[in-house]
């Protein structure tokens, strides 16, 4: 049995692959065997590839459903999910404090409270 190479996401182009391979009425299997892909992976990625508008298999809509769990499942930055901490933030960086003093004031405001400190990385991301 040929041994299948572990790659995390589908491209772009293996899902037209799939869909122009669907339209021709190729199975499963086979489209797996030719992307050098497990069978459920084309089983899963047809099932949350169909689109609103029709039934069948969109390339197009599929893509877009995988950047939005994408996005969904990263973490929020901390500065984003607190707007009283980013306005804090703000402030000292009006006051033309660096973020590593910003970064020291926050750890000394807060030693006890991590949700209320944040790096100096943090800090020139969000500026």
């Amino acid at each position: 049995m040929k041994t299948q190479t572990r790659r995390a996401h589908l491209s772009i182009e293996e899902r037209s692959f799939i869909m122009s391979e669907r339209l021709r009425g190729s199975s499963c299997r086979w489209i797996a065997t030719q992307l050098e892909r497990r069978p459920s992976t084309i089983s899963r990625e047809l099932r949350r590839g169909v689109g609103t508008e029709s039934a069948t298999y969109q390339a197009r809509f599929a893509q877009q459903a995988y950047r939005v769990r994408r996005m969904a499942s990263r973490r929020k930055r901390k500065l984003d999910a607190s707007p009283a901490l980013w306005s804090y933030v703000r402030d000292l960086l009006d006051l033309y404090l660096s973020p590593q003093q910003i970064a020291g004031r926050l750890r000394a405001m807060f030693p006890e409270d991590s949700a209320h400190q944040v790096s100096h990385e943090a800090v020139c991301a969000r500026n």
